[in-house]
């Protein structure tokens, strides 16, 4: 989510950036409409459960895409100096974005329901359907921008509680965190997908990031990160299938952003590509720039409709696993064409001036709330009396 943030005069490390299109692509596989009855149709025996166990693990790399997707955002956050004005001036722009998604997708869905009859679309569902559109923050019609939004929010409050009580307590609280929610695998432990998922991460990250010296963790220990928390997802993925066999487990171990298969994964590589030397590519920054729009897209009426495709005209068996891989990475490159129009657009339109808007809706809030001049100063001002209070402890 980084990439809805304020413009930068530094190119951003094209590493970080490309391990965040990764995690798009995991999420893709995850939430692609994949037909498992078309692929294991004909097959039997060691054949069926291979072709179900790798349907399987590609659907549970979800947990990974959410860690990391999120995680890297969370490594930037952890470093700044945040303030309300700045998180809101990211929620701003990144509203802009969802409401030309959630508005396009709408007047796809309405266009398919009259005149290629897919689809319902009665009065209640069309009035749904249109706030939804208009107010996609507000009504969740996409979990994940919401729930970062509402984190932002109240970002520079949770940065500073975990800066005053200190490293062994911020310790103590990572650890009792992953005993209580990274372990259970199926129970969600009111863990669900929602801004309590991203208070819990970005406890870890920062801990990381604050704590732990450069070097400490080798190379070696990250490599292994990465094989131990993939080998275990697999193995109790491969366990599971042996109990219930003929249908992929999508809402396990792995699957679970806060479970440690994909927690040990996601920082494994985060960790190993932030020590690889920067590297600056315009093309990988600019792609990265639009992954959220392959994630905006797939959630959406838009996965009904490949899925229609796929069953009228892909065949069945190891041909159509290969045929749903190759749709599922043509989906996201087209998304990601997609938002470099959308990027095209909003620059000769809305981004003309950008954040010209938002300047202007800040001074009129301080106006309104006169309390909210001191927001950010408030921030800075806490930061000092904890750490005066610090001092005389």
């Amino acid at each position: 989510m980084a990439a809805h943030s304020a413009r930068r005069t530094r190119l951003r490390n094209s590493n970080i950036e490309m391990l965040r299109i990764v995690a798009m692509l995991l999420i893709v596989f995850n939430h692609f409409p994949w037909n498992v009855d078309s692929i294991i149709s004909g097959t039997s025996g060691v054949i069926r459960y291979i072709l179900l166990d790798i349907n399987a693990l590609l659907i549970n790399f979800g947990g990974v895409g959410d860690d990391l997707f999120f995680m890297i955002s969370a490594w930037f956050l952890c470093m700044e100096n945040p303030t309300i004005k700045r998180n809101l001036r990211r929620s701003w722009l990144l509203e802009k974005q969802l409401l030309f998604y959630a508005m396009l997708l709408f007047g796809i869905e309405i266009a398919m329901w009259r005149y290629a009859s897919i689809g319902t679309m009665s009065k209640s569902e069309l009035a749904i359907g249109a706030v939804n559109a208009f107010f996609p923050l507000v009504t969740s019609r996409w979990w994940y921008p919401t729930s970062y939004v509402l984190f932002l929010i109240i970002h520079p409050w949770v940065n500073q509680g975990l800066r005053s009580i200190g490293q062994m307590a911020h310790r103590n609280l990572a650890i009792i965190s992953v005993l209580v929610w990274g372990i259970i695998p199926y129970f969600d432990l009111n863990m669900g997908y929602s801004v309590f998922l991203f208070m819990y991460l970005y406890t870890l990250v920062a801990y990381a990031r604050w704590y732990i010296r450069e070097g400490a963790i080798s190379s070696s220990h990250m490599v292994w990160m990465i094989l131990i928390g993939f080998v275990s997802g697999f193995l109790v993925n491969c366990a599971v299938q042996l109990v219930s066999p003929n249908s992929p487990v999508g809402a396990f171990w792995m699957n679970k952003p806060r479970c440690l298969p994909s927690l040990l994964m996601a920082f494994g590589l985060i960790l190993r590509v932030a020590r690889m030397p920067e590297r600056k590519s315009m093309f990988v920054n600019k792609t990265a720039s639009a992954t959220l729009a392959v994630y905006l897209l797939l959630i959406s009426p838009l996965s009904e409709y490949v899925s229609l495709w796929c069953n009228q005209y892909l065949a069945t068996g190891w041909l159509r696993f290969g045929e749903e891989c190759a749709v599922a990475i043509v989906f996201f490159c087209a998304a990601i064409l997609t938002d470099f129009i959308r990027q095209g657009i909003f620059v000769v339109t809305v981004d003309r001036r950008k954040g010209r808007w938002f300047e202007r809706a800040w001074l009129r809030l301080k106006k309104i709330l006169p309390r909210c001049i001191a927001i950010d100063n408030d921030v800075l001002s806490l930061r000092s009396v904890n750490e005066k209070g610090n001092g005389r402890l």
